[in-house]
């Protein structure tokens, strides 16, 4: 009987150990020239994009633009998840500012669903629709529907997500998902936040004991060359994906992943010296869904001058030669007690035409006051600095953290 006993919970051991994180690889969603183009061209604009970060209006902003950046490893990435049984695969951007889980229905007969993978709820034996809808403001609306998910071979049961019916204004296969996967707290109670104002994905897996710790961790690849493709972990810290010390910080606004970022850094040797994001802290969001790093209008314009980089307008990019870049300080974003470094050359990205040089600290535009503080932050951490630090986000403790990536 004792023995019995002794290999039961050893088998529930090994069962826990291998279930208390989830690995899944990220994509690029560029894998064709048309697509590349255009995120070249929307990625470093100075617009906010909240749910739909390359919709039509935006594409029509930036016919002015003058010259291609190559933003190729700083635009969204996708991975891959499955729905149903038999299961059904789907390519799911990540997303960071809200906890809308959502997939293409095959019900979606619009022109905006014609290159997409699409979720069959009548060859599923497993899905469940009890009648409720939900709408996306800008976005999407369709109909609440529970089934299995999959994740990196893991399942988890009753899973609600919504199945979209049309789109507004944007195309999901254009830019290379089927779905979006929900990542931000659930219980954020903002209109259009919550596709089914339930449990989200993470805490979910947590709940059946799939994973060991309510965290996920990105992982962007590194901004070194020849690095690892990305990879997003669900269930507690990847210790081969970054070195050194790590560094967390609180969630000041839950319901995203929101900081306070107290201003920027320079070095001058030994020596540092700070601008002060006008002596208060910056509610700033978390989301590699944008590519730069989006200050608020002052900041951004005192970080510029100190790297030599001027906008001429509003609709224009903060930008210099690139002769001379390298003579620069380093320069960093200063939350908390810790500093997070760039190179003069890492705080640039080059232009096509070699000679101009864009910055990656940019204005974040807000339609009103009122919009501005009807989204909680003021700043964005986005792509460029999560390639170089490696990300945490914790629901248990509300907080996030960074580290050198590897």
């Amino acid at each position: 009987m004792k023995s019995s006993v002794l290999i039961t919970g050893l088998l529930s051991l090994i069962v826990a150990s291998q279930a208390e994180m989830l690995r899944l690889q990220l994509h690029h969603v560029g894998e064709n020239p048309i697509i590349d183009a255009f995120h070249s061209l929307t990625s470093v604009s100075n617009f906010d994009a909240s749910q739909v970060p390359f919709s039509r209006q935006q594409q029509l902003q930036q016919k002015g633009f003058r010259g291609s950046i190559p933003m190729r490893g700083y635009y969204r990435q996708i991975a891959v998840i499955e729905l149903g049984n038999p299961p059904q695969s789907f390519r799911a951007a990540l997303d960071l500012a809200s906890s809308n889980t959502y997939v293409v229905s095959s019900q979606c007969i619009q022109a905006t669903c014609i290159n997409n993978r699409k979720y069959n709820a009548s060859a599923s034996s497993t899905n469940h629709r009890d009648g409720r809808t939900f709408s996306i403001p800008g976005t999407t609306n369709g109909i609440i529907s529970q089934d299995t998910l999959y994740i990196a071979g893991a399942e988890v049961p009753h899973q609600e997500f919504g199945e979209a019916f049309s789109f507004y204004a944007f195309a999901p296969g254009f830019l290379g998902f089927d779905a979006s996967l929900g990542l931000a707290y659930d219980g954020d109670k903002r209109d259009g936040n919550s596709v089914t104002g339930r449990i989200s994905v993470v805490r979910n897996f947590l709940a059946n004991r799939q994973i060991g710790q309510p965290v996920f961790t990105l992982y962007l690849g590194s901004s070194r060359p020849n690095a690892p493709s990305g990879e997003l972990t669900i269930g507690g810290l990847e210790h081969r994906r970054f070195s050194g010390a790590f560094s967390w910080h609180g969630v000041v606004k839950r319901g995203q992943w929101i900081v306070s970022v107290k201003g920027a850094a320079f070095k001058h040797g030994d020596r540092v010296s700070r601008i002060d994001f006008n002596r208060i802290e910056a509610p700033t969001l978390v989301d590699p869904d944008y590519s730069l790093i989006l200050l608020a209008n002052q900041p951004a314009y005192y970080v510029n001058e100190r790297l030599g980089a001027y906008s001429e307008s509003k609709k224009e990019q903060y930008r210099r030669r690139c002769e001379g870049i390298e003579e620069l300080t380093p320069v960093a974003v200063w939350i908390d007690r810790s500093y997070y470094w760039f190179t003069p050359q890492e705080a640039f990205i080059r232009a096509a035409d070699g000679v101009t040089c864009i910055s990656i600290f940019q204005e974040i535009s807000f339609v009103s006051d009122e919009e501005r503080h009807g989204r909680g932050y003021e700043a964005i951490l986005g792509a460029v600095f999560l390639k170089k630090y490696y990300s945490a986000y914790d629901y248990g403790s509300h907080r996030v953290g960074f580290a050198l990536a590897t």
